[in-house]
């Protein structure tokens, strides 16, 4: 009771500006690869910037299914949306870092740049799920920067580390560990083309500097480090100092940021993990200047829990967030901040702390 009707939200009322190819300089001087969509204002508009190891060619062609809805859904409502390839995927220059301190501080260098535009309102939020929700975790951990007013977090990776592994043991048997980074880094790190299936070109359609750079991606310098590491704690369990600087966990209750994060994870998705929540959750909340919305649920589609929401009220609660955290509006969000966990009988039950204390529960309406 008492929220904004959605007739206060932004609504849609600018064209879509043709996409700008925008290449960001690193602080080691390599170039980082974004595609820009603005609307057709005069204006500043804040930011939505999707980071990705995904968008092989694609970042020009509006990227993937999340990202085309975030163009047609928010770029007329007056938001930016930028499709930001990771150091060493799609176009970016340099070696895949799979969530290393040097890819954590390009995301870093991306929102300065960005925050800086003068179409832009100096605002940004940053999200996507699973990997595109991950090195975003770790820079706000030990990198932050106070133009990221907030994260939408989808089963985004807290703990490389745990991620393969949990309490010294390697899942499957030690096959996640010893070929996580390893198949990562050689596939995403060469993908230049990959996503043809979205307008994506292929080698015979580049020019000179694209093969150039799929040259400097294969010849890496730092791939051992991506096989040695996660091979050796296949055997021992070891958390070694490279799955240490991939901890996002151990950073975050000692970071100045204190943004918002709209939280959604699954508690039956086993790529993502369930323990992912905790104890990244547990650090967050004891920090106390962090709001957050989560979404903690069951749903499973197409065999897998690892998924974006399945909410009918998605778009209405992501434009209340974003309109709220980079606009300032008055939409709401104050009395939505809190958790709202799914039960195994598919009824959403709203808390104000997670874990929930059984006297702050509230059963909610299951046709959310």
């Amino acid at each position: 009771s008492g929220i904004p009707s959605l007739d206060t939200l932004s609504a849609k009322q600018y064209e879509i500006l043709a996409p700008e190819q925008v290449w960001v300089t690193a602080s080691d001087e390599l170039r980082l690869h974004n595609g820009v969509y603005r609307p057709d204002t005069a204006e500043p508009v804040p930011i939505f910037i999707n980071f990705s190891p995904y968008w092989g060619d694609t970042a020009m062609t509006e990227g993937d299914a999340f990202s085309q809805y975030l163009i047609a859904e928010y770029v007329p409502r007056g938001y930016a949306v930028v499709l930001s390839a990771l150091r060493g995927t799609g176009h970016s220059e340099g070696c895949f870092q799979i969530g290393g301190d040097r890819e954590l501080q390009d995301l870093s260098n991306v929102v300065d740049y960005f925050a800086q535009q003068e179409w832009s309102s100096g605002s940004i939020v940053a999200g996507g799920k699973s990997y595109d929700s991950t090195s975003q975790n770790g820079m706000i951990a030990k990198f932050p920067h106070p133009a990221l007013k907030g994260l939408f977090h989808v089963s985004g990776i807290t703990d490389m580390y745990r991620y393969t592994m949990h309490d010294g043991v390697p899942y499957g048997g030690g096959t996640r560990t010893i070929s996580f980074t390893p198949s990562y880094f050689a596939g995403q790190g060469v993908d230049e083309y990959a996503g043809a299936t979205n307008g994506a070109g292929s080698a015979t359609d580049e020019d000179p500097e694209s093969i150039g750079r799929i040259v400097d991606d294969v010849a890496c310098a730092e791939a051992p480090e991506h096989i040695i590491d996660p091979v050796t704690s296949a055997t021992t369990g070891a958390k070694t100092a490279y799955w240490q600087e991939r901890d996002y966990t151990q950073f975050i209750g000692q970071s100045d940021w204190n943004g918002s994060i709209f939280f959604v994870h699954g508690l039956q998705d086993w790529n993502v993990q369930p323990d992912h929540i905790q104890p990244w959750m547990d650090e967050v909340l004891a920090k106390g200047d962090i709001d957050v919305l989560g979404w903690l649920h069951q749903w499973q589609q197409g065999g897998t829990g690892h998924v974006y929401p399945m909410r009918t009220d998605w778009n209405e609660t992501m434009l209340r967030w974003m309109d709220h955290v980079l606009k300032g509006k008055n939409t709401g969000m104050e009395q939505l901040y809190g958790f709202e966990s799914m039960g195994t009988d598919g009824l959403f039950r709203r808390s104000a702390s997670w874990p929930p204390a059984a006297a702050q529960v509230i059963e909610l309406s299951d046709d959310v």
